[in-house]
């Protein structure tokens, strides 16, 4: 093979930014990568700076290594003219820097651009302050532990965040200690705490996931576990405006949940039923309900009857999902891309609006460990949009973590190498303390993906670690 004969071909809105590509039929040698073709379009584009390109053959083959070696493994021939699709490239995700806890660190929720609350397998709620270094003109970057409140006695699985219009916000929390726990998170400019305010329900088993979201006045919560039941709690804010006796508890100070809450446990205004076995995973959006279970299956559930209205079988157990939100919505509406995590050390995406046999859309294959979790990119908390040109690269793009201590980064156009994967490892970010669940490598457990420009990950090691993009 002593030339290639390809013509590059892009979309509008990138040629918008880097003017249009030669329209003739060029000859291009065999051994020529991702990168030599990047300097090619930066040469025949003449841009003033360097850009990063991906490349895409005849629509379908992800160049990964070089022209020859993707050509040998498709359908093609030497013979064949190749299309080449120019995009943009994801930059790689940098390691910035971690914060140290003192277990396990096994959920992360990050509710504003710079408050993050973590659960980690001691039972304690962290509630952190992020800063980026460049707001307050501060370098390097760090984390502020600000309150800490030992909500558990033992692992918190899962843990999410209610906001209130109002302002007020609440961290529900689930754990193998069969409860589900729900907190004031109290913040001024100066400080934050964590206080107890009440259980959710009374459960006779663990308690793996939870997935909420605020309807107006009210908030909507989700859990489900070793039951094998979602039960569903409606919260007015109105509600929860009692008391509690540990409201003169001093800032920072670890405590534990003995405390009695002068509010009842509140009760469950649904339980939905149709799982055979643990539910492990959930997850909300503006009508429907999500769970994966282990039985194997992904249900659907209208968030208002309680009614299932689809079941998606998958192959094996189904330990996280999450829902890709619409970059012009502020809250994920009718989605139709739903990625899962599983056990056989998978990734999957599915499209909801297809007919059950035609809704898998990619198996992504590339962990050695059961997978954790998963992460669209969301832009809800992120201060200003990116370019339409990198909302349409982020469009193709998933964060996965697993217990094989890799952070991958995938374009689902490419199902079997990730565009990057990061040994947390031997990323250079350093836990400062042993865990004492025994762990002391950095094996994933969990990630969010919450602003375009950064990745958070939770490991074994006791760390949460923080990736930036340069986006």
């Amino acid at each position: 093979m002593d030339k290639i004969f390809a013509r590059f071909v892009s979309a509008s809105s990138l040629e918008a930014h880097i003017g249009p590509l030669p329209d003739e039929v060029m000859a291009l040698d065999p051994s020529m990568d991702r990168e030599s073709l990047s300097s090619l379009i930066n040469q025949l584009c003449d841009l003033p700076k360097r850009k990063e390109f991906d490349f895409i053959i005849n629509g379908n083959n992800f160049l990964l290594s070089d022209l020859k070696s993707t050509i040998s493994s498709s359908s093609l021939t030497e013979e064949d003219e190749i299309e080449i699709e120019v995009t943009l490239a994801l930059p790689e995700p940098k390691p910035q820097l971690s914060a140290p806890h003192d277990d396990w660190v096994s959920a992360i929720k990050v509710y504003s651009h710079d408050k993050i609350v973590t659960g980690s397998y001691d039972g304690t709620i962290h509630l952190w302050k992020y800063c980026d270094g460049k707001e307050e003109d501060v370098e390097p970057a760090y984390f502020s532990d600000l309150s800490a409140y030992a909500a558990h006695t033992d692992p918190i699985k899962d843990i999410d965040v209610l906001s209130f219009e109002t302002g007020e916000k609440y961290v529900v929390t689930v754990g193998l200690d069969s409860r589900v726990s729900l907190c004031r998170i109290e913040e001024t400019d100066e400080s934050a705490s964590i206080s107890y305010v009440t259980d959710l329900g009374e459960h006779d088993d663990s308690i793996l996931t939870t997935t909420s979201m605020i309807y107006g006045d009210n908030g909507i919560v989700c859990v489900g576990g070793n039951e094998g039941i979602i039960s569903v709690f409606n919260l007015s804010n109105t509600g929860l405006s009692g008391s509690t006796d540990l409201s003169s508890a001093k800032r920072r100070k670890k405590r534990r949940s003995t405390a009695s809450s002068l509010i009842p446990p509140q009760k469950a205004s649904l339980k939905l039923k149709g799982h055979s076995h643990a539910v492990i995973s959930s997850i909300l959006t503006a009508s429907n309900l999500y769970t994966g279970s282990d039985d194997h299956s992904i249900r659907t559930w209208d968030i208002k009857t309680g009614e299932c209205t689809g079941v998606t079988v998958s192959p094996s157990v189904v330990t996280d999902l999450d829902v890709r939100s619409p970059f012009q919505s502020p809250v994920p509406t009718s989605p139709y891309l739903l990625a899962s995590a599983h056990s056989d050390r998978r990734v999957r995406v599915w499209d909801m609006r297809a007919s059950v046999r035609k809704r898998l859309t990619a198996t992504l294959v590339g962990h050695k460990g059961m997978v954790q979790n998963v992460s669209f990119p969301h832009h809800e908390l992120s201060s200003t949009l990116p370019s339409s040109l990198s909302r349409a690269l982020l469009s193709h793009v998933l964060l996965s973590v697993s217990f094989d201590g890799k952070t991958n980064v995938w374009d689902l156009r490419s199902p079997y190498v990730p565009l990057y994967s990061i040994d947390t490892r031997t990323d250079g970010l350093v836990a400062s303390s042993k865990p004492k669940s025994g762990e002391d490598e950095a094996r994933c457990l969990c990630c969010a993906w919450p602003m375009f420009d950064r990745m958070f990950v939770g490991c074994t090691d006791c760390s949460l670690r923080c990736y930036t993009l340069d986006i």
